[in-house]
């Protein structure tokens, strides 16, 4: 289920940003996506993955920070051009994949759940 909300924040913030979102917030989300992206990549074991939470969980609330935001300027009339799409989505590809990885094999997944869990400020 925590997977689920994962890729339901990433698809919102993804279209709202691809829909109508300012080319600094395409930076933004995809930069923070490659940050969880490369975290996520180090993870290869239950010590690794134990190293890997304190890293996550400031990433895990900027991501839930941005999602908000992302929706608040979902009536913006700036369109990203052809390249901020482009970013955002090889970003979403990548995330998408390490997430799915970690949470899909248990030993990880029960170790850096809770930091996976977005949480805002």
């Amino acid at each position: 289920m925590k997977l689920i909300s994962h890729f339901l924040i990433v698809l919102t913030t993804t279209l709202v940003v691809a829909c109508g979102g300012a080319s600094s917030q395409a930076e933004q989300m995809s930069g923070v996506m490659d940050d969880i992206t490369a975290v996520l990549k180090d993870v290869k074991d239950v010590d690794s993955a134990t190293a890997a939470k304190s890293k996550l969980e400031p990433l895990m609330t900027k991501m839930a920070d941005f999602a908000k935001e992302a929706e608040g300027a979902a009536d913006s009339t700036e369109v990203p051009d052809a390249e901020d799409v482009k970013k955002i989505a090889e970003a979403t590809k990548a995330y998408s994949e390490e997430m799915t990885r970690v949470m899909m094999n248990p030993e990880l997944n029960a170790i850096l759940a809770e930091a996976l869990t977005p949480k805002t400020n």
